[in-house]
């Protein structure tokens, strides 16, 4: 409320002098701010800290290497190529590489589609 109250002021003080009322442009802007804050607030997933588990039967069923394991625990995470990379001392191309090889022998198009194919098999998340 405190915030709003120059702005009740210098409509009050300043109306005669200027056409453009303060107080509804603060109201406005304010608004906006909060409803991002709120918004991006609720809908934080936090990535760091994340103890992840990839089920034994899924790496056994594709044939995932020990390299493909982490870097899939990475793109659970969120991370991109080049943090993976950099993560794990490789290029982003080694990378691309590697999460290509996942998806081929995932069967899969895309990070979406390989981690809704990890849910079937239980990752745990702590």
């Amino acid at each position: 409320l405190w915030i709003y109250i120059p702005g009740i002021i210098a409509d009050t003080l300043y109306d005669r002098y200027f056409p453009i009322e303060f107080y509804p442009t603060l109201y406005c802007g304010y608004s906006i701010i909060y409803t991002y804050l709120i918004i991006k607030h609720y809908s934080h997933i936090p990535s760091e800290g994340l103890q992840l588990a990839i089920s034994h039967g899924f790496i056994e069923n594709y044939n995932i290497s020990p390299r493909e394991t982490e870097i899939l625990a990475l793109i659970i995470q969120g991370k991109s190529n080049k943090q993976i990379g950099d993560q794990l001392f490789i290029s982003q191309s080694t990378v691309k590489t590697h999460i290509s090889n996942l998806f081929n022998k995932c069967k899969v198009k895309s990070r979406y589609a390989l981690i809704t194919l990890l849910s079937k098999y239980s990752i745990v998340v702590e």
